[in-house]
């Protein structure tokens, strides 16, 4: 995996995992995605970087799910296609699909980015699945400080050690 792929699958999974961000209270139950929409807005309204961003809308997941071209997406077949576009079409999301955010990614050319990706994920297996990005806005870049290459370094070679 590259560093900035790692930089940001990390901090995707802190955020996670510090806000409980989760769309479906059981991912078991299929949801509309009028109320998966509704939920991640509530959830990310008070966000530092959410709350300057417009909301989520429906038509918004469902327009980028329409004018997704699968040919320029790495890992995508038509089957996980045809699982988005009956998204689209159904307006609901299948069990363990949610909708997740990620704020920011680090890394890339020693810079540190500030972001707003809204991503809808579905599952593909047992323990396998796909995210899909809806919303690619990026917001602010900065030179990362020898510090954080540093400590960015780090962690790259605890990382391969494992």
């Amino acid at each position: 995996m590259t560093r900035f792929a790692t930089n940001c699958v990390a901090a995707l999974a802190a955020i996670v995992a510090a806000s409980a961000f989760a769309v479906q209270s059981n991912p078991t139950d299929p949801l509309s995605l009028k109320a998966a929409v509704e939920d991640f807005n509530q959830k990310t309204h008070t966000h530092p970087i959410g709350k300057s961003q417009p909301p989520l809308t429906e038509e918004e997941v469902i327009a980028a799910i329409r004018g997704w071209i699968p040919e320029n997406t790495p890992g995508v077949n038509d089957d996980i296609f045809g699982k988005f576009q009956e998204i689209a079409e159904s307006r609901m999301l299948p069990m363990g699909a949610d909708l997740s955010f990620c704020p920011g990614w680090t890394g890339y050319r020693g810079y540190s980015f500030e972001v707003w990706w809204i991503d809808l994920s579905i599952k593909t297996g047992e323990n396998t699945g796909f995210t899909f990005r809806i919303r690619d806005q990026k917001i602010s870049s900065r030179k990362m400080t020898p510090e954080e290459l540093a400590e960015m370094e780090k962690r790259d070679q605890d990382d391969e050690l494992k």
